[in-house]
């Protein structure tokens, strides 16, 4: 859990850091070297591509079994938590596999573009 809340901090900071350079409530936040390291970079990859792809997949799911109902917000929140639960182990295992998969099918020399 503690991981977690860090990640989720570090990565408000960063994003912080980006948007809100100038802002002064949030100097406390923007002080020091915060980014995360490069080793943990397909950890992060998967968090996000987890996060967002989870998101959209479990509203369209949503809309499309029981349409635009009231209570939709509830329903879809529920999904998505759950959904991303699941997503953010599968995206952490078989995004290596995938990558070695496009290595496979995409060519390393640039004459074709």
């Amino acid at each position: 859990m503690f991981l977690l809340r860090s990640f989720i901090l570090k990565t408000f900071q960063h994003l912080a850091r980006r948007t809100w350079k100038n802002t002064a409530i949030l100097a406390p936040y923007l002080i020091g070297n915060n980014m995360i390291s490069k080793k943990y970079s397909p950890y992060v990859f998967s968090f996000f591509m987890a996060l967002i792809m989870s998101c959209l997949m479990s509203l369209i799911i949503s809309i499309f079994n029981i349409g635009l109902v009231s209570g939709l917000l509830v329903i879809w929140l529920k999904a998505w938590l759950f959904t991303f639960m699941v997503a953010f182990p599968i995206v952490t295992i078989v995004s290596p596999v995938v990558k070695k998969m496009v290595n496979h099918v995409v060519e390393d020399n640039e004459q074709n573009i």
